[in-house]
């Protein structure tokens, strides 16, 4: 879910209607309209559309027209709003339109404009996809992914990230086949980059790809490779990879809880904090039910862990591999209860 589709839902929550405002960028100059657009924000405005000054303003009536001429006058271009708009993002989470005759940017060219969107864009765009993957709209999440990896102008890392976390969405849906194709892809493009500053992580994109890519339980013990903070979403990667595609709970396990215990609370990993805790829940739950079915010797045990595994029903979190798992172990139980 978008910023817009963020702040609309919040204004339907609260019962309102949103509030949203139109300036005229450069009026009477971009210094001017960018510190009132962050008081606009401070104020209560809810989206921004940011007026594009056009020499020929016809669809506008005459104040929008005055505004504009005063703007091209200050020597406001496209540029210089998209710029100002990233100035702002920096400091203000409020929604911003850009709003413009098409003339201006079929002018300037609109793969040269879209150029200009990132990388404050793209990040903005990568922070929300974390942020309604993180909410459980598993599908709204891997739609913004997509969208965000395939720009022709999104730059790196936050296409390899936006990768990832596609990846991360499907699995979460439970759809093994396009999460396993993306990384696959991933791994066979390589290092993004080979400069010194950008190795680590072009390096951690293709090994986290490469290793899903395996198309295997990730071992718990891979953790060790990957103990600093900021690679700590690999550990969510494996941990859900093993319980979505592998139902290999026991490494998901240790995988996910050190993922909890190690993200960096300022990381926009973190956010997955509270899913991954989700898994571990019912891994609390469904571990001693394993550990049960392996030593039960008699029908009246079998029978006790039956109810266990009743109540549990009522208690997992997170969909259908545990469901699964459960309907085995029921159905072992059920057999040797029923020996005499």
């Amino acid at each position: 879910m978008n910023r817009i589709a963020q702040t609309f839902k919040k204004c339907a929550d609260e019962n309102r209607k949103a509030l949203v405002i139109f300036v005229s960028a450069g009026n009477p100059d971009i210094a001017t309209t960018e510190k009132l657009i962050v008081q606009a924000a401070e104020a209560g405005a809810d989206i921004v559309e940011l007026g594009v000054p056009f020499s020929d303003p016809m669809a506008d009536g005459p104040v929008i027209q005055e505004a504009s001429m005063r703007a091209l006058k200050s020597g406001t271009t496209l540029i210089d709003v998209i710029a100002m708009a990233a100035r702002i993002r920096k400091v203000s989470a409020i929604p911003m339109v850009l709003f413009s005759y098409y003339n201006v940017i079929l002018s300037y060219g609109v793969e040269k404009a879209a150029a200009h969107l990132s990388p404050e864009e793209a990040q903005a765009q990568l922070l929300s996809g974390v942020t309604t993957q993180a909410q459980g709209d598993f599908e709204g999440a891997r739609s913004e992914f997509q969208h965000l990896a395939a720009r022709a102008d999104c730059p790196q890392p936050q296409k390899n990230w936006a990768v990832l976390n596609g990846a991360l969405a499907s699995l979460l849906l439970d759809e093994t086949t396009p999460a396993l194709e993306s990384l696959k892809k991933l791994n066979g493009e390589g290092l993004y980059s080979s400069t010194p500053d950008d190795q680590p992580l072009a390096n951690f994109f293709v090994e986290v790809s490469r290793v899903v890519s395996q198309n295997k339980p990730v071992p718990a013990s891979i953790r060790k490779l990957y103990d600093a903070k900021s690679e700590a979403f690999a550990l969510l990667m494996f941990g859900i990879w093993d319980w979505e595609a592998k139902a290999d709970f026991p490494d998901a396990g240790s995988l996910l809880q050190a993922f909890v215990g190690r993200v960096d609370p300022g990381h926009w990993a973190s956010q997955y904090k509270p899913l991954a805790e989700k898994y571990l829940a019912d891994w609390k739950i469904l571990e001693p039910l394993e550990k049960g079915v392996e030593k039960v010797e008699s029908p009246a045990l079998a029978a006790a862990l039956l109810n266990q595994l009743k109540t549990a029903r009522s208690q997992i979190q997170t969909g259908t591999k545990i469901s699964e798992r459960l309907d085995a172990l029921e159905k072992t139980l059920k057999a040797r209860a029923a020996k005499p």
